[in-house]
């Protein structure tokens, strides 16, 4: 682990929040974190192995998300459209209006069956009407390594876009990454750190120091099989928890071998909730 981190933990020194790109297998080993073998890249059958994104499709999406945009915004309803591919193939755009929040959909499947789905939400307030955070994201096992999530992320930043430009406000976009490979996929789809609080936060991680982060595998969440890997947690954090649930003072070595259920007994979002939390954000400009 360490000769595989030597010229990493160089550059480390060197780093600024923007040049210091370690692979998602490169974190696991820094932690010596072990997820399941899916995880690990294992074969999988895929369904749909040579599929591509075509420009006529892409026109296709981009033409029915202005579409709803335009009636959705103006009209305060929700609009969808469903564009089909052939095949069984088929590609669901959706802007939700409730009061003055907004959120836009895109969901990609085959035979009714998803092979991706994102979303981003926008919830007006006092401070801001221009920050989307998002707020799922989701694709099918045998569908990934094909760069289908970056698609999707992209066809929504372009909804997004649209609604700057008819809106005349630039359009703040968040993700919110508590697991490793959602911070690499945040930077690979160009966002980028939002404060230096999240910089420190990352600088941490990248430290690779197991007495001060944990990396550890979600326990499954209702009504959904697909474990959640690579969760970050501040060890500080969970030791104060596992004090208030009156465990003691238990060491990072404790930290690492605990059951975390059993700080969280039954509650598998509570557990979700506490994980470390990076923020990235991307400006829309009109």
């Amino acid at each position: 682990m360490e000769k595989l981190f030597k010229k990493e933990r160089v550059r480390l020194e060197k780093f600024n929040g923007a040049n210091f790109r370690p692979t998602l297998n490169e974190m696991y080993a820094l932690y010596d974190y072990k997820p399941t073998k899916e995880v690990l890249n294992e074969k999988v059958e895929q369904k749909f192995l040579t599929f591509e994104w075509n420009p006529d499709q892409i026109k296709q999406i981009h033409k029915a998300l202005n579409k709803i945009l335009d009636i959705g915004i103006n009209s305060y309803k929700d609009v969808s459209e469903v564009i089909s591919f052939g095949n069984d193939l088929e590609f669901e755009v959706k802007y939700l209006r409730s009061g003055t929040d907004q959120t836009l959909k895109t969901r990609f499947y085959l035979d009714e069956n998803s092979i991706a789905e994102f979303e981003f939400t926008q919830i007006s307030d006092s401070n801001s009407d221009t920050n989307w955070t998002l707020t799922h994201r989701f694709v099918s096992e045998e569908y990934r390594g094909q760069d289908i999530g970056s698609k999707m992320l992209q066809i929504l930043e372009q909804g997004i876009q649209y609604i700057a430009e008819i809106g005349k406000k630039p359009q703040v976009l968040e993700i919110d990454a508590r697991q490793l490979g959602i911070i690499n996929f945040a930077f690979k789809n160009g966002y980028r750190l939002a404060t230096k609080e999240d910089q420190d936060a990352l600088k941490l991680i990248y430290a690779g120091d197991r007495s001060k982060i944990l990396i550890t595998t979600a326990p499954e969440l209702k009504n959904n099989d697909d474990q959640k890997h690579g969760f970050i947690f501040s060890i500080e954090q969970l030791q104060k928890i596992a004090q208030d649930q009156g465990m003691g003072n238990l060491s990072p070595e404790q930290i690492w071998g605990l059951d975390l259920n059993k700080l969280f007994p039954g509650n598998s979002y509570e557990y979700l909730s506490h994980a470390l939390t990076i923020v990235f954000k991307k400006e829309k400009q009109p």
